[in-house]
């Protein structure tokens, strides 16, 4: 079954019989920053004409 015997004891004690992970939402606070110039950067390059778009590193 490739599983520990802690983990495999664990759950035959427990009510619990799954094991998933739950992941929790990222945050980046250096991001968070300038979320909001972001996403408006982005929708405004979405709408103009592809020779005046930026790549990835222009931004």
């Amino acid at each position: 079954m490739k599983r520990s015997k802690a983990s495999v004891k664990k759950r035959i004690r427990g009510k619990e019989t799954s094991q998933r992970y739950k992941r929790r939402q990222a945050v980046d606070p250096v991001l968070e920053a300038d979320r909001g110039w972001l996403l408006s950067t982005l929708e405004a390059d979405r709408k103009a004409p592809v020779s005046y778009r930026r790549t990835a590193r222009k931004l």
